[in-house]
């Protein structure tokens, strides 16, 4: 038994109901029935000071005629802890109860269910109906629940509850619709800018890259000229479009590598013949 001591809520005067429950609950769970027994496990979980005041009560220990020990406990603690209530004060608090703008319809009824046990209504389910349909924040429902005339109150809350159940399965649906045209709508961005570039090159000379003119156009700058990647005569090697093998592709660069160093070399021996000229006829001058 002194492992379920954690199940019950710690004692506090001022929540007494809450604690009151609690303790119940776990009479019931013990299977406990025994009418002085349940008293005494009330008065041991609720330690000293609930004990010190229950037995400061006067006609503690003088149940009335067909009341039980444990009930007259019970009733006892019911008169010292729970404040006496103002209807009036309640009604005007219980009207004043309006749904949240975040607040679910079952925690709005939970609401409107605790107020109303305060209030002595002699109709309570009129009450709740009415404050449903008043103010709850949608106005939908409230035109649904004016619509269907005569509406128990559970008929109204499971009205209620279908109403949202469906109005969170739209937004779902709505949310996934939204990502999926986002998606359409990037993909097409991206095909579009595709297109206008391909439009754009294919308004080029492919030969030279030339803006002004096409591939046959005779001012092309590239028409006899040899390319630098594949040999062949006709474009700029920047614009070369021939898909070459492997060994081939190493060829030209070995070739492009080839024809570089020996255009050097022959800058260098031709300055070097310009050089040999100059002296050559520097030397053939009489110097008097």
């Amino acid at each position: 038994m002194e492992q379920d001591k954690d199940y019950i809520l710690p004692f506090e005067p001022s929540n007494w109901e809450k604690w009151k429950r609690s303790i119940m609950i776990f009479i019931l769970s013990q299977n406990i029935t025994k009418d002085t027994q349940k008293q005494a496990i009330i008065l041991h979980r609720g330690g000293q000071e609930l004990q010190d005041i229950f037995f400061s009560i006067p006609e503690h220990g003088n149940p009335p005629d067909g009341t039980t020990t444990f009930q007259h406990t019970i009733n006892l603690l019911d008169q010292h802890f729970i404040p006496k209530v103002n209807p009036v004060f309640e009604r005007h608090v219980f009207r004043k109860i309006r749904q949240e703008a975040n607040e679910s319809v079952g925690q709005f009824i939970s609401k409107l269910r605790q107020q109303v046990a305060k209030c002595g209504f002699a109709d309570a389910d009129t009450e709740m109906c009415d404050q449903i349909i008043e103010h709850c924040t949608s106005d939908e429902l409230r035109r649904k629940l004016l619509e269907k005339n005569n509406l128990s109150l559970s008929e109204i809350i499971e009205e209620a509850k279908r109403f949202e159940l469906v109005v969170q399965q739209a937004d779902t649906l709505g949310k996934n619709e939204k990502e999926m045209v986002n998606k359409v709508t990037k993909y097409e961005k991206k095909k579009h800018y595709k297109m206008e570039k391909l439009k754009t090159r294919r308004k080029a000379c492919y030969r030279c890259g030339n803006e002004n003119h096409f591939k046959n156009d005779p001012s092309c700058l590239a028409k006899d000229k040899k390319c630098g990647r594949c040999g062949l005569i006709g474009h700029f090697k920047a614009y070369c479009r021939t898909k070459l093998p492997a060994n081939t592709k190493e060829q030209g660069k070995r070739f492009s590598q080839q024809t570089s160093r020996s255009n050097k070399i022959n800058a260098v021996e031709e300055a070097k013949s310009d050089d040999e000229a100059i002296v050559f006829q520097i030397s053939k001058k009489k110097i008097w």
